[in-house]
C-alpha cells in the first residue's frame, strides 16, 4: 500500500499510465497491420491523446507546476476526446 501512495505522490504512476497507453497503441497497431482486424492507428490516436492528456494533467497537478499547465493538458485531453467522439459518431452514422 505504501508503494502505491509513494507512486501517486511522486507522480510516477501517471508516467506509468502513459507508458502503458503507448504500449497499447503499439500492440494494437501491429495487430491491425498483421491481421487487418481491429482499428487502424489513426482511429486510435484520439483515444490515446485523451488518456495521455489526462495523465499529463494529473502529473502536472501533483508536481505543482501551476494551473496553466494543468489547464492546457486538460484542454488537450478534451480536444482529443471530442475528436474521438466525432469519429465514432461519423462511423456509426455511416458518413
Amino acid at each position: 500500500m505504501q508503494t502505491m501512495v509513494s507512486l501517486l505522490a511522486s507522480g510516477k504512476v501517471f508516467l506509468l499510465v502513459a507508458g502503458v497507453q503507448l504500449l497499447e497503441l503499439l500492440v494494437l497497431s501491429i495487430h491491425h497491420h498483421l491481421t487487418g482486424r481491429g482499428l487502424p492507428t489513426r482511429r486510435l490516436l484520439p483515444m490515446l491523446g485523451a488518456g495521455i492528456g489526462l495523465a499529463a494533467a494529473a502529473l502536472a497537478a501533483v508536481a505543482g507546476v501551476g494551473p496553466w499547465l494543468v489547464a492546457a493538458a486538460l484542454l488537450v485531453a478534451l480536444s482529443a476526446h471530442l475528436a474521438d467522439l466525432a469519429a465514432r459518431w461519423r462511423h456509426e452514422s455511416g458518413r
